[in-house]
């Protein structure tokens, strides 16, 4: 399904809470993970620094970066990943992005927060940059705060990184159109992955369409098992569609929703800024996001 998995760190926990599921998609689907660090020298104090002295600074961050990448990328690597890494001066949502556009069919998996809490890939800030200029499918974890324990060895942080994923079931929110429907590849994909069944899960807001909308249903889990995937059938929802969906998803904590970021025939209904927008922010849960055309 994916040609490379891309995860961009930056060295602290919370951004780290992604990996797991890195490790799990990578060997599930047999993926190259690409790992990202960003850096950028600061300004303040350095006006007067000489050339020379400059260049020291700015290679002492490059081998810091270099450093951490390749303890991450030694873990991963003993599991069972094929790990390369790139290390690059500059804004980190440009960088990633750029990056991602150099092998097509890359999938970027990223945490909403990073750099030990202070919310540097909070959504409005990296993350929510790369969500609205990738092309590129994209994974966003939302990490939570974690002690990091002072004295923690490279062996027991490694642990985090592969460790279990909790996912039981993988969400597809579809709302009836071709452009909706784009996003059942990815479900299925993630869904063989994870080892979880799908859910297809239309919303409506007129009670007369919720005959339509069951046969819809219907359709979609019939397609879905004739994909090998396990389908317990299909979720009708009543009312306003981010809403309804937020509400079920905070009874679903260990869910991932799979979504394309438009529908309905192309009029946008579901663009970012709306409820792909809404649900990427405020569902809590994994959310693994596809440009629709």
């Amino acid at each position: 399904m994916y040609q490379r998995i891309l995860a961009p760190l930056d060295g602290s926990p919370l951004a780290e809470q992604v990996l797991p599921y890195v490790v799990k998609l990578g060997l599930s689907n047999g993926t190259p993970v690409t790992l990202l660090r960003a850096y950028s020298i600061p300004s303040v104090g350095l006006e007067d620094t000489s050339g020379m002295y400059l260049e020291q600074i700015i290679a002492a961050y490059m081998a810091e970066a270099q450093a951490y990448l390749k303890r991450v990328g030694d873990v991963l690597g003993q599991a069972g990943l094929a790990i390369s890494s790139v290390v690059r001066e500059g804004e980190a949502a440009s960088l990633l992005v750029g990056e991602a556009e150099t092998v097509p069919g890359t999938l970027i998996a990223m945490s909403t927060h990073g750099r030990s809490g202070i919310s540097r890939w909070v959504m409005g800030s990296v993350t929510d940059k790369v969500l609205h200029a990738a092309a590129c499918p994209m994974l966003i974890i939302r990490s939570s705060r974690v002690e990091e324990p002072a004295d923690e060895q490279d062996d027991e942080r490694g642990k985090r990184w592969t460790g279990p994923v909790f996912i039981r079931n993988i969400t597809a929110p579809l709302d009836g159109s071709d452009l909706a429907e784009k996003i059942l590849p990815h479900a299925i994909s993630a869904a063989k992955g994870f080892d979880v069944p799908v859910t297809p899960v239309r919303v409506v807001t007129d009670p007369a369409k919720h005959a339509e909308a069951t046969e819809y249903l219907e359709r979609a889990s019939a397609n879905l098992r004739e994909q090998g995937v396990t389908c317990p059938g299909g979720t009708l929802l009543r009312g306003e569609p981010a809403e309804a969906l937020l509400s079920m998803l905070q009874a679903q904590p260990e869910t991932l929703v799979t979504m394309t970021t438009r529908g309905h025939s192309g009029i946008q209904r579901w663009v970012l800024g709306s409820v792909t927008d809404r649900i990427a922010r405020y569902s809590g849960t994994p959310v693994l996001v596809v440009q629709g055309e």
